[in-house]
């Protein structure tokens, strides 16, 4: 490592000499072959010598020699080789060059560039026999045995000698300086990376004036390239816009201390826009040669347009603070002023140049008042709070005493490094008054609001619920916190609805009397009515919808049973009239028909006819008093009846009405109260509704009947028409069968309506059960749903003109083959 530091020229040199040592020592050997033996032994001597010399040099040697003969074996391998590959002469002795080339190279080498370095020559002459007699010179890197790497110089020199040629190769150490090289290269290369990299503008150029480095924020800035500027000279052309600047440029930078710092100067683009750039020029202190001067500079255009439109900006503020007829002011801790806008200074009968910089003790009479306010900004500033418009009072110059509205804020106010608060006080006299009256209105708005049994409401054009009432929480039976800030459409039961309202009412600015259905939270049905209008602002842009909603779902469902009611009087009517008439002419029928049969034989052949006529009239009378039932003419006799001993003595009739498929359960009510109505009307309705329940049962069910006392005048049926408050006694009978639609329900009390086959059904069941319900002033209720079966609950007044006196019934259970019959 020692004579790493010798340059090329040095090591060829000494080769050169080396070579000549050994040509010489070459001639003298031939000399004394010549000569005669008479000179042989001096001859022997003097080589002999020669070779302890040459000997000498080969192992002392700080590079490394390698003797390779003309086969490409070692024959030579000194110290300094050992010394530099950390391989002993014994491991190489002798082997082939190229395999110990072979394990010298790193592996990272491929294996035509592991054939090419010291036995290239040696494989060109054994190939050609030609060789090349010059000094052969090459860099390269080695692996030593240890596994290091090695950076050497190798130098290549045939020599001819009389056995053949042998191939001198000397190798020098030259790993420090390679690192140091590479070090070098690898922080210039960093260097210069961090300088093209570099958030600002870095350029240098040399004495010259020749730009040496353009980075990449100098191409963003500029937006030329460093291809166009790096090696050209005088760019202040380029870059400067004027001719002013250009020269102002070119002078300062020729003086002989052209050092600045944070210069602002204008530079022309390549688009043509002009940009401000905050400059600093350096002439010392840098490291890399040839750079006489360099700089940096930071893009402040956009800050320098911020800068400005913040004059602009400020000067706009003090205008606008200026104009608000509100109190605007800030004061330090000890209360001098740092602003005040014209208002403030106009309290004290002055202008904002006097009263900025003066303290408020200066003009507030008051001092008490003066030291009081000092003490709360005082207060405000220490603990850093803020005080939220506080209502304070005040006499101004005129001895009114007014309130104002304060707030403060701690502040850092630019300019001052003492700390301060910012205020505004807005005279809210005017305005307390105006509020008070209007919170009295609001009082009574809100009173007529809550109290209204209308829905009243407010949405916005989208839908969104602003305010409900009291009454529109009760009719949907939602939550404020579940109608609040909720779209109004969950009400809605079909969106169309919604859109041709909203439609009309934003194409007529109002509706009245809308109907539409609603949904309540619990899935109720309900018909309404809507009166709204729509409220805009000035630009007449829609704010919300005010509304009124009225639920008139009992008013239609009244309605619809007047309707029912007054439809069913008059078919009565009609029907009593047909039936009273033509009961007339079946009485002559049936008299005549009588008295013919009484004069007739039976083996008469006429008296089969007209025992037939008789027979027949016989049932269109049956079906007249049907009719006479509906229509509530047919003769009653009222008497006092008890359900349950009634239903315990129709057992063994009801039982021949039933297939063996069908289960009979009677639920009787303990203490039943007593009725006073015809018994055979009671049986025809209770024979009537059990056939009708076992027809909907083709397939076999339960029929349940029940008994209970009732009060009716409240709840669900207050809506009921024509049924009076009072006591009322239960007769339920129900079943499992395929019940009926809403279509069907709406005519089942008509007189010759039925969905049996021709032939199994009159149609005067449910209509006669009808007339007699409501000839005793009873009532009757349905409720039935396809496949969910049939409940009809029939009420009759409870009987209040004499005790109750009737059997108890008592628990019976009957089994036959028929049905199973439960009593209890």
């Amino acid at each position: 490592m020692k004579d790493s530091t010798k340059n090329k020229k040095q090591l060829s040199d000494e080769n050169i000499r080396l070579r000549n040592q050994i040509a010489e020592l070459e001639k003298k050997l031939a000399d004394s072959i010549h000569t005669g033996n008479e000179n042989k032994q001096s001859a022997n001597l003097a080589l002999i010598e020669n070779k302890q010399t040459i000997q000498s040099i080969f192992e002392q040697s700080t590079d490394g020699i390698l003797l390779i003969n003309e086969e490409g074996i070692i024959i030579g391998w000194n110290k300094g080789l050992e010394k530099i590959t950390k391989i002993g002469r014994e491991e190489v002795f002798g082997r082939s060059c190229i395999d110990v080339q072979n394990r010298l190279l790193p592996d990272n080498l491929n294996p035509d560039e592991k054939c090419d370095i010291f036995t290239s020559k040696i494989n060109q002459y054994q190939n050609t026999g030609q060789i090349n007699w010059q000094t052969q010179y090459s860099d390269t890197e080695i692996k030593n045995s240890h596994g290091e790497i090695v950076y050497i110089q190798q130098y290549l020199h045939p020599f001819i000698t009389p056995k053949g040629v042998t191939f001198v190769i000397i190798i020098r150490d030259v790993t420090e300086k390679k690192l140091s090289e590479l070090a070098l290269h690898e922080r210039e290369k960093q260097f210069r990376t961090v300088l093209q990299n570099m958030p600002v503008m870095m350029c240098a150029n040399n004495k010259s004036g020749v730009f040496l480095v353009w980075n990449t924020e100098c191409e963003r800035v500029t937006g030329y390239s460093s291809d166009e500027i790096v090696g050209k000279a005088n760019i202040a052309n380029i870059l400067y816009p004027t001719k002013e600047h250009r020269e102002y440029i070119i002078k300062q930078r020729s003086k002989k201390a052209p050092d600045f710092r944070d210069w602002e100067i204008q530079i022309k683009t390549k688009t043509g826009e002009t940009k401000t750039v905050l400059w600093s020029n350096f002439t010392e202190n840098f490291p890399i040669p040839g750079w006489e001067s360099w700089g940096i500079g930071i893009d402040i255009t956009e800050l320098k347009k911020a800068e400005n439109a913040q004059k602009v900006s400020e000067e706009r503020l003090r205008k606008i603070i200026d104009l608000i007829p509100h109190y605007i002011y800030a004061r330090d801790e000890d209360g001098n002023v740092l602003l005040a806008n014209k208002a403030s200074a106009n309290a004290f009968g002055t202008t904002p140049i006097k009263i900025i910089g003066k303290n408020i003790r200066d003009f507030i009479d008051d001092k008490e008042y003066a030291d009081r306010i000092l003490q709360i900004d005082k207060e405000l500033i220490e603990n850093k709070k803020t005080l939220h418009s506080e209502i304070q009072s005040s006499t101004d110059r005129d001895g009114i005493t007014r309130e104002f509205e304060i707030t403060k804020i701690p502040c850092d106010f630019p300019g001052f490094e003492r700390k301060s608060i910012l205020g505004i006080s807005i005279d809210v006299t005017e305005r307390q008054r105006v509020e008070e009256a209007l919170r009295e209105n609001e009082e009574k708005y809100r009173a007529l609001f809550e109290t209204s049994r209308d829905a009243l409401g407010f949405a916005t054009p989208g839908g969104t619920i602003l305010d409900v009432n009291q009454a529109w929480l009760d009719i949907f039976g939602y939550t404020r916190d579940e109608t609040i800030g909720h779209n109004i459409s969950m009400i809605y039961l079909d969106p169309e609805s919604r859109s041709s309202l909203k439609q009309e009412l934003e194409e007529k600015g109002y509706i009245k009397d809308y109907e539409v259905k609603y949904r309540t939270k619990s899935g109720k049905i309900l018909d309404c009515v809507v009166t709204a209008n729509v409220r805009y602002d000035d630009e007449g842009n829609i704010l919300y919808w005010q509304t009124n909603t009225r639920d008139i779902t009992e008013h239609k469902h009244m309605e619809s049973q007047l309707i029912q009611a007054q439809k069913m009087e008059s078919i009565g009517r009609l029907a009593g009239g047909i039936a009273h008439d033509f009961n007339n002419l079946l009485t002559v029928i049936i008299g005549r028909a009588e008295l013919a049969l009484v004069y007739l034989k039976s083996d008469n052949p006429m008296y089969v006819s007209i025992n037939e006529i008789k027979t027949t009239a016989d049932r269109a009378a049956a079906l007249v008093r049907q009719l006479l039932a509906f229509s509530r003419r047919q003769i009653i006799k009222p008497q006092i009846i008890n359900l349950n001993a009634l239903l315990l003595d129709m057992d063994d009739m009801l039982y021949h009405l039933l297939n063996k498929n069908i289960k009979l359960i009677y639920e009787p009510a303990k203490k039943i109260w007593t009725v006073k109505a015809d018994q055979s009307q009671i049986e025809q309705i209770v024979t009537n509704l059990i056939v009708n329940a076992r027809d909907a049962m083709p397939d076999g069910g339960t029929i349940t009947i029940e008994t209970a006392n009732k009060h009716l005048g409240s709840g669900k049926f207050d809506n009921q028409l024509n049924v009076k408050p009072g006591d009322y006694v239960m007769l339920s009978i129900r079943d499992t069968g395929t019940g009926m639609d809403e279509e069907i329900l709406s005519h089942i009390f008509e007189p010759f309506f039925t969905t049996k086959d021709i032939g199994k059904g009159t149609g005067l069941g449910l209509s006669t059960c009808y007339g007699i319900i409501q000839q005793n002033e009873g009532h009757i209720e349905v409720f039935s749903e396809p496949r969910k079966g049939t409940t009809i609950n029939v009420y009759f007044p409870k009987n209040n003109d004499i005790p109750e006196d009737a059997p108890k019934l008592q628990k019976k259970t009957t089994v036959n083959r028929k049905f199973n019959c439960s009593v209890r």
